[in-house]
């Protein structure tokens, strides 16, 4: 561009110029487009010098919390960080907290994972591989368990609340509510066992807690209070201290029929209805939730709604 001002000024001085002229006019002229041709050249080069700058990163840019986390942390961190969550996995396991221990196995995972990027040789880099490897193995098989947990857990729970709602209707009286009810939660154990059956997992390490409504109100029921009992067979009760529902539970102590285990029925004076009803009331359960123990446990949850069902029909 500065080429083209001097051009200019050539062409515009003097009289030996394409247009002839006052010299001097002429070469004011030309100097002064060949200046204002440099300036804008000036402009022209540092836009394009700041707009291939701007691609660059800055020196005040930010650096992500990964990066910072790792600075100063060498592999060898990673690594015992990872062998302490596998510790804690364990641990957890052992005192059965299976959720704690599922977050414990993802953590070492993730920590092994980084020691394998920050290894500077393959065989320590393929020895890691193998531990997540393994790693991911446990983890999945743990969820597996907890998942079966849970369905077992679900399908205990309605099993339960179909039982308690049948006690309620078989001790008031109210027989074909209760023999639906029984039917259903006989039902419901019994795909409850038929899972457990179909599986190898330790669905019981540790016990389920299956939720249930809450059902103290009933345990603490006056006996005189529940319509399907008669004023006789309360009677009798209350002659042995027994006056309410957790009483009554106490006293028999077990599954067995109360009318046998009290003696009621030595003189005949409780009929086969209320024996009945005075049996169902003995499998209340009188809390939130319910363990179960093993298979056995859910086997005597279907015999008593079972035996519930018969005794309705």
């Amino acid at each position: 561009m500065v080429g083209a001002g001097c051009l200019v000024v050539i062409i515009f001085a003097g009289p030996s110029g394409i247009f002839p002229g006052d010299g001097e006019l002429w070469l004011f002229l030309g100097a002064f487009f060949t200046v204002f041709v440099f300036v804008g050249a000036v402009f022209t080069v540092g836009a394009r010098f700041f707009e291939g700058g701007s691609d660059a990163p800055s020196s005040s840019s930010t650096v992500s919390d990964d990066v910072i986390e790792q600075i100063g942390t060498d592999f060898a961190d990673f690594r015992d960080d990872g062998a302490a969550a596998v510790a804690d996995a364990e641990t957890a396991l052992a005192e059965g907290n299976l959720s704690a221990a599922l977050a414990s196995y993802t953590e070492a995972r993730e920590l092994y994972q980084t020691a394998v990027e920050m290894a500077d040789d393959t065989d320590t880099q393929d020895e890691l591989t193998n531990t997540i490897e393994q790693l991911q193995v446990d983890h999945e098989e743990l969820q597996a368990l907890i998942d079966e947990r849970e369905s077992l857990s679900q399908t205990l729970s309605v099993g339960l609340e179909r039982l308690q709602t049948a006690i309620v209707a078989h001790s008031r009286g109210e027989e074909t509510l209760a023999r639906v009810r029984y039917r259903q939660a006989r039902d419901q154990f019994a795909t409850a066992i038929a899972d457990c059956e179909a599986t190898d997992a330790e669905l019981f390490v540790p016990p389920l807690d299956v939720s249930v409504a809450d059902s103290a109100e009933l345990a603490l029921k006056p006996i005189d209070e529940i319509r399907g009992i008669d004023a006789a067979t309360a009677t009798a009760l209350v002659d042995r201290d027994i006056t309410t529902v957790e009483e009554l539970q106490q006293a028999v102590g077990s599954d067995d029929e109360p009318v046998v285990a009290l003696g009621l029925d030595a003189d005949g004076s409780v009929d086969a209805a209320v024996a009945d009803r005075l049996t169902a009331l003995c499998w209340w359960g009188g809390a939130e939730s319910q363990p179960f123990d093993d298979l056995e446990d859910i086997s005597r949850r279907r015999e008593q709604a079972a035996g519930g069902f018969d005794a309705t029909k």
